[in-house]
């Protein structure tokens, strides 16, 4: 059963129950690749229309912002959130893939230890990851 299907309750239970097995659970909220490379056209295609790239931004900027803090959350989603409004409002830097960055650096540091060469220090816990 896929970690969505569990409502709010349902997760603390499981979360729970996992922890009392000795398994070390870590909550995380990624969005998926396609959203944010969906989010990253979407600001780009203000410069699609003539005459209106630089006023769209406008509007788009505080409407990405908010969107980028949503999907990630947390201090690095605020960071982000504020460099996205940033790159979004100055003008042409809107090459700039912000989601699809954070992306990927959300992507690396969830699965830094997963993918060494080297043995885990501490195996006697498990780690499971429930989005």
């Amino acid at each position: 059963m896929p970690p969505e299907a569990f409502s709010g309750v349902k997760r603390f239970a499981l979360k729970k129950a996992l922890h009392l097995r000795g398994a070390h659970i870590i909550m995380k909220r990624t969005p998926s690749l396609l959203f944010c490379l969906a989010m990253d056209a979407i600001g780009m295609l203000t410069y699609a229309i003539p005459l209106f790239g630089e006023f769209g931004d406008v509007v788009w900027a505080p409407l990405s912002a908010f969107i980028f803090f949503a999907s990630f959350g947390g201090k690095k989603g605020a960071l982000g959130a504020l460099f996205n409004f940033i790159e979004e409002i100055v003008p042409f830097l809107d090459f700039i893939p912000t989601f699809t960055l954070a992306w990927l650096y959300q992507y690396y540091v969830n699965s830094k230890g997963r993918h060494s060469f080297y043995p885990s220090q501490n195996k006697s816990r498990q780690v499971i990851d429930i989005v």
